[in-house]
């Protein structure tokens, strides 16, 4: 897939506190790996597609918060 580091920049301003330690965990990196990759430093397909996940996983979840609280 190979996200450019504009995608890379946008989504990171996107994840909540925390998401982050969660992937690294996730996938057995540190933190510093995959902010190196957010921050266009490293590529990985593999820290690619667990970032990708956790993005899609919160706007879900944002979505259906919007939903509740709104209705719509």
């Amino acid at each position: 897939m190979a996200l450019s580091i504009e995608e890379r920049t946008f989504i990171r301003s996107k994840l909540p506190y925390g998401a982050q330690i969660d992937i690294a965990r996730n996938i057995g990196v540190s933190k510093t790996t995959v902010y190196q990759y957010l921050s266009g430093l490293r590529n990985s397909e593999r820290i690619e597609n667990a970032v990708v996940n956790k993005f899609e996983e919160v706007q879900k979840s944002q979505k259906e918060l919007r939903k509740r609280i709104y209705g719509q």
